[in-house]
């Protein structure tokens, strides 16, 4: 049985910039975001991969929700703080989000986080991807940065610790 995820914003971006949100499709059932994190995407925009967010809302597997009344008093963007809130009213298994504080916050609440680059993991493992490091090469052409850390954990959990 396939996933489903509560999403912020930035992963989408990223995934979708470099033609890669179709995965995210693949390897879960349904992608849920509030309209704070719609509201973020921009997608009625030109910017890169905002097409592509648009179609797979209307393609009915990114679907945006109304969140409940919440006291979620977060030091983060409107969009994270929503995202977070959702994941708590919600049966999801994770929520998708890459920035550190968002993350840490989430995971004080209780609630299983997932990177971009756990995507990719993750699509390795079904066989969606032969290699997960073209990827993440792909995300920091596109402007996205993992610190030197993240990228050795990437590495390893990938199976990719010989490639440079």
């Amino acid at each position: 049985m396939r996933k489903v995820i509560i999403a912020d914003a930035s992963p989408l971006i990223a995934l979708a910039r470099i033609d890669r949100l179709s995965l995210l499709k693949s390897i879960f059932s349904h992608i849920i975001i509030p309209y704070a994190v719609r509201d973020e995407l921009k997608m009625d925009s030109t910017k890169p991969g905002a097409g592509k967010l648009l179609a797979a809302e209307k393609e009915g597997w990114l679907k945006t929700v109304d969140i409940k009344p919440h006291n979620l008093k977060l030091d983060l963007d409107q969009g994270e703080i929503e995202a977070i809130a959702l994941a708590l009213q919600v049966s999801s298994d994770f929520l998708l989000i890459d920035e550190r504080k968002g993350r840490r916050a989430a995971i004080k609440h209780g609630i299983h986080v997932l990177g971009s680059a756990r995507v990719f993991i993750a699509a390795k493992e079904k066989g969606l991807l032969v290699k997960v490091m073209p990827e993440i090469d792909k995300l920091a052409k596109a402007g996205y940065r993992l610190s030197d850390d993240i990228i050795e954990r990437i590495k390893i959990l990938s199976g990719e610790m010989n490639n440079n």
